[in-house]
């Protein structure tokens, strides 16, 4: 912690970035987000358990955007999405300092205990940073080796069930769906200045809260994100009405793996499969 302190007050008082984005303490033993501007204020940085907020969300904010150089305390999930908006020219690489912190995995939102894990942390690939300027911890064990398809219970569970069954299953879910839009706003990878869900003439997907009106907005998301999430889980927390969003994110995971051989947020040279054309991909989807 201290390490964590000590470099976020080196870095503003030589202005070296313009202000840090991390996390505090809100005094519930939870931790929230939080924009340091001034040096004196880095004593309130703090890096643990609770740390569970997606910080590379606030990266593509206007406010964000304007200022020269922005610090950001970053786990390895956010950092998998730091990756992904380099690589889709939403931030200059040079311009985020990245303060990569070592993580053990985080507590489940709400748990009292340490030993209740968030779901998202036992495929992780990255408790040590893989992109940092600073990385700042003990290197700990990795969950799953960079090298290993990830494997996820509950979507082979999922697939144990019929068409039907996996029909009625998200007419069920996605019926339940308020349009409150929450998934989208804590989503890093959702930056568009408007979605197209917000266009009236014309429009495209149905804005009521209603079962088709779910359904369209929670599909098309789901296939935007195809090839480019990074499986932070941030959608599925805060939810309302605990859809099991990542699921549904996950089932197009495994599409897009198996079909390009391709995981988002790892490797800054790779390009989300959708986004690019090469003509060695397979065809066979092809009649």
């Amino acid at each position: 912690m201290e390490q964590l302190i000590q470099k976020a007050k080196d870095l503003l008082s030589k202005k070296e970035v313009d202000a840090i984005i991390g996390y505090c303490a809100t005094g519930k033993d939870e931790a929230k987000p939080a924009l340091i501007y001034q040096a004196e204020d880095a004593g309130e940085l703090i890096f643990n358990d609770r740390c569970y907020n997606n910080l590379a969300v606030y990266l593509t904010r206007k406010d964000v955007k304007k200022l020269k150089k922005i610090g950001i305390v970053a786990k390895g999930c956010d950092i998998r999405a730091i990756v992904n908006l380099i690589i889709e020219n939403q931030i200059d690489r040079e311009k985020v300092y990245i303060i990569g912190m070592t993580c053990n995995g985080v507590v489940k939102p709400g748990s009292k205990y340490a030993s209740l894990k968030s779901g998202k942390c036992d495929v992780c690939k990255v408790r040590n940073p893989h992109l940092a300027d600073l990385v700042i911890g003990d290197k700990v064990t990795e969950q799953v080796p960079m090298d290993k398809k990830i494997k996820h219970a509950d979507l082979e569970e999922f697939e144990k069930k019929t068409r039907e069954e996996k029909w009625q299953f998200w007419v069920d879910q996605l019926s339940r769906c308020i349009r409150c839009n929450a998934c989208r706003q804590a989503c890093p990878m959702c930056y568009c200045n408007r979605c197209i869900v917000d266009y009236n003439t014309p429009q495209w997907i149905d804005t009521r809260s209603n079962p088709k009106g779910g359904m369209a907005w929670n599909l098309v998301r789901a296939y935007h994100l195809s090839g480019r999430c990074i499986d932070c889980s941030e959608c599925e927390r805060v939810c309302p009405v605990n859809i099991p969003l990542m699921l549904l994110n996950r089932t197009l995971q495994e599409e897009v793996q198996r079909s390009f051989d391709f995981e988002a947020g790892y490797d800054l040279e790779a390009c989300p499969p959708l986004t690019v054309f090469k003509k060695d991909d397979k065809e066979n989807f092809i009649r």
